[in-house]
């Protein structure tokens, strides 16, 4: 329905409307692709650079025509070993078996990619009931990567939050496990301005949107964002986009337009991630003002971030204690 995705990442599916990470894509396929290059592959960045829906939409589906490839977020409730196992070793999804990997080679002809996502919930979201999580998540990798003369053909790349490189790379030294690492930058300019102009570059997209965009503007978008060094820049040309795209369809929807004019009411309004709070919170206000005046929203969203400031997540049964005497306002 639309090119853009919000603030939701970009999965497989959406890999025909994946821009501006081109270059990115290609370092890292080469990396998996190349027999020489270390098994394991770490791929990190800050948070809302991108790093999810580059493995999901950008490297997956190129890599599916020579590899099986399997993309995995971890589960909290299995950990980072049975999040593996759940591929390596189907029969026994608690674990990952001693020659799961060169066995599931074996059976599919053809070498293993798996992509493990968000591999620093290990430490932000541990689990309970497995405090050694890590540590049985790397006894697994020395067994399947220790030995040169027994390693699976595929490899296993690892995506997580930069601040947790240190600790990651420490453990993979402590345990003697060979890796190589790829650092995702923010998207430059060259990429802004390729995903603001992607829907229009190839024949089938132009012909389903059939969206114009005027010439420059990428340009313009890309000067207006970069001007702020601190900000995600991902996440805001997302949310960007959807909004000009919802608003190109109101004003035309068999031939919606991105031009100069469109782009300075919305930036008049705010297109950085405070603005983009600042307006969800004005929205949410219209409807539920004492809400917003009493706090409580703002207390809502703290219960789901973590102490370590990342995002967080809770069950309907947590919300529903944590706010037990407000159930009608719930």
């Amino acid at each position: 329905h639309s090119p853009f995705r919000h603030l939701d990442r970009f999965t497989h599916e959406d890999a025909e409307v994946f821009f501006g990470r081109g270059h990115q894509i290609r370092e890292l396929y080469d990396r998996i692709t190349n027999p020489t290059v270390a098994p394991i592959v770490l791929f990190y960045g800050q948070s809302g650079v991108g790093k999810s829906s580059l493995l999901d939409a950008g490297l997956l589906p190129r890599l599916q025509s020579s590899h099986e490839v399997c993309y995995l977020r971890r589960e909290q409730e299995r950990g980072l070993s049975g999040t593996l196992g759940q591929v390596i070793d189907p029969g026994d999804k608690s674990k990952a078996g001693d020659a799961g990997w060169q066995a599931r080679e074996a059976e599919l002809e053809r070498p293993l990619v798996v992509i493990m996502d968000q591999v620093e919930e290990a430490f932000t979201r541990p689990n309970a009931n497995q405090q050694d999580e890590m540590e049985r998540f790397l006894h697994t990798l020395k067994t399947t990567f220790g030995d040169v003369g027994r390693r699976p053909t595929g490899k296993l790349v690892l995506g997580f939050r930069k601040e947790w490189l240190a600790e990651l790379e420490d453990r993979l030294v402590e345990h003697q496990l060979p890796f190589t690492k790829v650092f995702l930058e923010p998207l430059d300019r060259r990429g802004i301005i390729e995903v603001v102009q992607g829907p229009t570059r190839d024949t089938r997209l132009r012909e389903h949107y059939r969206l114009s965009v005027e010439e420059g503007l990428g340009e313009i978008v890309a000067d207006g964002l970069l001007a702020d060094r601190g900000s995600a820049i991902a996440p805001i040309l997302q949310v960007l986009l959807t909004k000009m795209w919802t608003n190109a369809k109101t004003s035309n929807d068999q031939n919606p337009r991105f031009g100069q004019e469109l782009f300075q009411q919305l930036k008049r309004d705010g297109i950085l991630l405070s603005d983009f709070l600042d307006q969800q919170i004005a929205a949410f206000r219209q409807r539920f003002p004492e809400v917003v005046d009493s706090g409580l929203l703002l207390d809502f969203v703290a219960l789901h971030t973590s102490p370590l400031g990342t995002a967080d997540q809770r069950t309907v049964d947590e919300v529903q204690e944590q706010y037990e005497h407000l159930r009608a306002t719930l």
